[in-house]
């Protein structure tokens, strides 16, 4: 865009200033009323003495017009007429702005392989509500990646920073999107990003493709059901078909529920939608109450409150007609306390189906189903928090992941939270093994009791060896843990040690390290650093 002309001045004196030369005959000569007298009679400064020089106006661009982004600057400060008192010779210019902050980037996280070669990011970023996407060469750390903006900068948003800088030098937030990002590589530099628009309340999909040395992006609404998007998982399968699982909050017969929904593309292009279950979550006059209307419990209906209540009613109570009632009152956490996904995770078979596995919090169960392009082919199924007479053990399935085999063994890692433990089953061949209970003993002696299990990831490293990545909320590190014959073993990969400085073990993920890469496994794991001013947050990358 244009930046404003270089502009050279050929006189620089204030406009108003030159007025008042001109109705006071003023010019350049001092002025000023006489000063002291010596002894002889004479002004100070005896005969002889000239003009005292002129106060000429210092060299300045403030007022030089330049389009958004950029800020004037002086090129040349030209120099002062003595006979007119004026600067001439200015020249003003326009350079680009500082440029905006890149932002926080890193939550919501999802990392996969380039087929080419190197590594494709998708993520959250959090000072503006934006979609980011990252590509590397290679297992380049996340902070040194190349960051775009994909979607969430306005339009019509007003130019602060450097247009060539971050959102091109807008700072003002636009839609809220990015949260949950799924990613799948389709290969040809090809990719795909489902992620939620909390704005619109909906599940968006970008597209992208590389021509010319060019990647160009297509944004789209994949689903614009209510809530569709919490926890959106993706799969890429070798037919090229693509499998996306969400959360989604629909209103079934006047009752506001939560259930789990695939979408299936054979083509990568067209989508057909299957809800796995979907079930009320029993909150009362149906969760419906919208606007201004309350939930008044002793009826069941919305109401809207009115006045008439002398001295007001109490907390959890409002008045309609004159008489206070009880009302329902939502929890801040609504949505994600009850029902069912909370959290889930995918993986492709041999077969090409899709195995998905997610928490049920209603009933405290971990479930699961299997998907395939005809539709939801087995399940849903309960396949851990159970007992043999339909009575469920509590809070089991938090944090649950899956990983298949080659020979098709299924197998999940998931927080049994009432009694604080990690575990891990191969599905169909047995009971669950203990992976962690979080008990730590310190230097000391001293025995501490922390909870485990957090962000979950199943996966094998690069010689074949299984391998559970998690979170110790409590310590706040990341370990990995692998299984033997006495058991399983885990190791600190970050958080909790002397050279580790921040909070790990957030949104992490893990893949096979390569040949040519620093460890077996590369884990990707998002930290909070408070220790700093101001605090510091982003993606670290691990290797085991």
């Amino acid at each position: 865009g244009r930046r404003g002309p270089a502009w050279r001045g050929v006189g620089l004196r204030h406009p108003a200033l030159a007025l008042l030369l001109a109705l006071t005959g003023s010019g350049c000569e001092d002025e000023r009323p006489p000063g002291p007298a010596d002894a002889d009679g004479e002004e100070e400064g005896g005969e002889g003495a000239g003009p005292v020089p002129c106060d000429a106006p210092v060299a300045d661009c403030a007022l030089h017009a330049c389009d958004p982004g950029y800020l004037p600057s002086l090129v040349e400060a030209g120099e002062v007429d003595e006979a007119t008192c004026e600067r001439v010779g200015v020249v003003c210019d326009c350079v680009e702005a500082p440029p905006s902050p890149l932002g926080a980037i890193g939550r919501y996280v999802d990392v996969v392989r380039d087929p080419r070669g190197g590594l494709f990011y998708a993520a959250y970023n959090s000072t503006y509500g934006d979609l980011m996407f990252a590509e590397t060469s290679g297992p380049v750390l996340p902070e040194d990646a190349q960051w775009r903006f994909v979607d969430g900068v306005p339009a019509e948003g007003r130019v602060r920073g450097a247009p060539s800088g971050p959102r091109g030098g807008v700072e003002m937030p636009g839609p809220d999107v990015g949260r949950h990002a799924a990613l799948a590589a389709l290969g040809d530099g090809r990719v795909v990003i489902a992620y939620r628009d909390r704005t619109s309340d909906g599940l968006k999909l970008a597209r992208s493709a590389v021509g010319d040395g060019r990647r160009t992006w297509t944004l789209g609404v994949l689903d614009d059901a209510p809530g569709a998007g919490a926890f959106a998982r993706m799969s890429s399968g070798a037919d090229g078909s693509l499998a996306v699982a969400y959360r989604i909050e629909p209103v079934v017969e006047g009752q506001r529920s939560a259930g789990l929904r695939v979408a299936w593309s054979a083509d990568g292009e067209s989508f057909d939608k299957w809800d796995v279950e979907v079930r009320s979550l029993g909150e009362p006059c149906g969760g419906v109450c919208a606007g201004a209307d309350k939930c008044v419990l002793a009826d069941d209906v919305c109401a809207r409150p009115g006045g008439g209540c002398e001295g007001g009613c109490g907390d959890g109570s409002s008045c309609f007609e004159g008489t206070c009632k009880e009302i329902w009152v939502e929890s801040p956490l609504r949505g994600l306390r009850a029902g069912s996904p909370v959290g889930l995770d995918v993986a492709r078979d041999a077969q090409g189906r899709l195995v998905v596995v997610w928490h049920d919090r209603g009933a405290g169960v971990l479930r699961r189903a299997l998907v395939g392009a005809q539709g939801v082919l087995e399940g849903p199924e309960t396949v851990a928090g159970a007992a043999a007479d339909g009575m469920t053990s509590g809070e089991v399935g938090r944090h649950g992941a899956v990983w298949i085999d080659e020979d098709g063994a299924v197998h999940v890692a998931y927080v049994d939270a009432g009694r604080d433990r990690l575990l891990h089953q191969r599905l169909g061949e047995g009971a669950a093994t203990l992976v962690d209970r979080g008990y730590r003993t310190s230097t000391s002696g001293r025995v501490s009791e922390n909870l485990v299990g957090a962000n979950a990831v199943v996966v094998r490293d690069r010689a074949g060896q299984l391998v559970v990545v998690y979170q110790d909320q409590t310590f706040l590190d990341v370990l990995a843990a692998t299984p033997s014959a006495d058991g399983w073993h885990f190791q600190t990969l970050a958080g909790h040690r002397a050279e580790d400085r921040g909070a790990f073990g957030f949104y992490n993920l893990a893949l096979p390290g390569l040949a040519d890469e620093p460890g077996d496994l590369m884990v990707i794991t998002y930290v909070y650093d408070h220790a700093v001013d101001p605090p510091a947050h982003g993606l670290a990358m691990l290797w085991r």
